[in-house]
């Protein structure tokens, strides 16, 4: 059953109601888009399909160009005026059935035309709001916003969400990190601040299948890239200790308290140190009292300080590496040679993408993919495992002007955040968004697969059209679909909002496309949705970038979040 009709006129728009058709396409399917050429079998009447169509739309799109008011036929007579144009007849019918949402769609620097230009039975067209589309670098743009105003339509047919949402794990294996902090903790309980070092998430009810740490996998590995990691973010590993040490502070204060109280409460003041005699006691019972008191704190001291040290040892020991292992800072040059890493940064996953180069951009796809261009990274990044929940963005402290489509489901993507939106979140986070180099990197890696699992399209891997139901699925529900850097759904599920501008290539992260001030230019979404087809996606996979005005929003944009190794 046709569901978007796509009324135009050859002579005015043929070109641009083609390339229109073919996103709807991409979006719908090419069973709920009618275009007379494409839709028509051969050999039918076309009248009685085209009025049979009609009947069955539930959007019908004008596409007004700028000869469309006055276009004529070989008589010299405006085709509009005559009652029986097809253009005319598609128009007032569809205007007479109530259902049919009616979308004028102006193309080729038209504008929409008077009431007193038309016929009369096709004036009310004129009180109907118009979406313009213009030509490239804004052509893509425009098509997604119909097509976001078609969404809505289809909406109101949606099936209802399931009593019993899919759930997913978001955690998994945290590798050595997450186990020296757990035994960090247990060692240091009496340290205040030992708790930063590990804040745990929630136990999910179910898990997809985790990345296996280095010493698990049968991947080749890059020497010992887990015990490596903190010499590629020696400044955290600085922060960790730096917390370690001020928790030692604090406890040490509140011991010299103790000891100060303890002296007061036996009517002395205590000396400058601990370790002074206290030889001015008067009694000897007094003074084995207070002796006594002395050493039970200096023993407790001595004991801080130990499980101090022993803290402190334990994260050297595990993050700084022998000089073999410092091999690990030479660029990846295969997707093959690196074994995932993961860290808990305050209870999100992320992933470690490590230095190395790729082939930025894909032949075969629209202009704005190319040239493809080599782009090297020098230092490692993290990145988000997955994208940004619902529940995540709560208890994290979001927000954002308009609920999630799934607000009901933990975790369900989190949609419908503007970029800035997004942007302010991941600054919460201490991170940011990451550029669409790093985005695409992380999704393709040093072999510049077209996928984020290889070169070859898989449905199992990926929510979209095809299986999606036209809603988003759990985070990571894809397991097969995970990116060499163990990164989930960066094909599919939802947009992802990136920092950087939508301009031309070749990338140059030092052009200005990153400049984070600019507050009104479109920004790049990247890895397409559950709304596109297999024909979109197969196009150009993991390359795909479209642009979008930063105050945007919909029911299929998201995010995830960057953060630099060496903060």
């Amino acid at each position: 059953m046709a569901k978007v009709f796509v009324s135009y006129r050859r002579s005015d728009s043929r070109k641009d109601a083609g390339r229109i058709y073919d996103h709807l396409l991409d979006a719908f399917g090419k069973d709920n888009v009618f275009k007379d050429v494409d839709s028509i079998p051969i050999g039918t009447d076309f009248r009685g399909v085209l009025r049979e169509a009609i009947t069955q739309t539930d959007a019908l799109l004008v596409i007004i160009g700028a000869q469309w008011l006055n276009v004529t036929d070989e008589n010299g007579q405006r085709r509009l005026d005559d009652p029986n144009d097809f253009v005319r007849l598609e128009i007032v019918s569809a205007l007479q059935q109530p259902h049919i949402r009616v979308i004028p769609v102006l193309v080729d620097h038209a504008t929409m035309p008077a009431a007193d230009d038309l016929p009369e039975d096709m004036r009310e067209l004129t009180y109907r709001n118009a979406t313009v589309i213009r030509d490239d670098p804004d052509f893509k743009r425009d098509v997604d916003k119909l097509i976001y105003a078609l969404k809505e339509v289809f909406a109101a047919a949606d099936v209802p969400e399931p009593t019993t949402p899919q759930a997913v794990g978001t955690s998994g294996i945290r590798g050595r990190w997450g186990i020296l902090a757990g035994v960090v903790a247990v060692l240091a309980v009496a340290i205040v601040a030992i708790s930063l070092l590990n804040p745990q998430p929630a136990t999910p009810e179910s898990s997809p299948t985790p990345i296996a740490t280095a010493t698990e996998t049968a991947r080749p590995q890059n020497l010992t890239t887990v015990t490596a990691i903190s010499q590629l973010d020696t400044t955290v590993t600085e922060a960790m200790l730096q917390r370690t040490v001020d928790a030692l502070e604090t406890r040490n204060a509140q011991v010299f308290a103790e000891s100060t109280a303890t002296a007061q409460a036996i009517g002395r003041a205590l000396p400058p140190s601990t370790e002074v005699a206290i030889q001015r006691l008067d009694t000897t019972a007094t003074e084995a009292m207070l002796q006594r008191t002395v050493d039970a704190l200096e023993t407790r001291n001595a004991q801080v300080f130990a499980e101090s040290t022993a803290t402190a040892q334990a994260i050297i020991s595990t993050a700084a590496p022998t000089s073999s292992e410092a091999v690990v800072l030479t660029p990846v040059t295969a997707n093959a040679d690196w074994t995932p890493v993961e860290r808990d940064f305050n209870g999100v996953a992320m992933v470690l993408v490590p230095a190395g180069c790729f082939e930025m951009g894909y032949d075969g796809g629209d202009d704005d993919e190319t040239p493809i261009t080599s782009i090297c990274f020098d230092a490692p990044f993290w990145i988000d495992k997955y994208e940004v929940s619902n529940e995540q963005f709560v208890e994290l402290g979001g927000q954002a002007s308009n609920s999630s489509r799934w607000v009901s489901i933990p975790n369900r993507p989190r949609e419908s955040v503007t970029w800035f939106e997004a942007r302010d979140y991941c600054n919460l986070r201490g991170g940011r968004l990451p550029t669409e180099a790093e985005w695409e990197y992380a999704a393709r890696g040093p072999d510049s697969l077209k996928y984020p699992w290889g070169d070859q399209f898989a449905t199992d891997n990926l929510v979209y059209r095809g299986n999606s139901d036209f809603r988003t699925m759990a985070i990571g529900s894809r397991s097969g679909g995970v990116s060499w850097v163990g990164a989930y759904d960066m094909l599919g599920n939802v947009w992802e909002w990136a920092s950087s501008i939508y301009v031309s290539y070749p990338y140059d992260a030092v052009d200005g496309r990153e400049d984070m001030q600019r507050i009104t230019v479109s920004r790049v979404r990247r890895g397409g949705s559950y709304y596109n087809s297999e024909e979109f996606l197969d196009r150009t996979g993991a390359a795909e970038r479209q642009g979008e005005e930063p105050s945007a929003y919909s029911d299929d944009l998201g995010f995830r979040c960057a953060v630099d190794a060496a903060e």
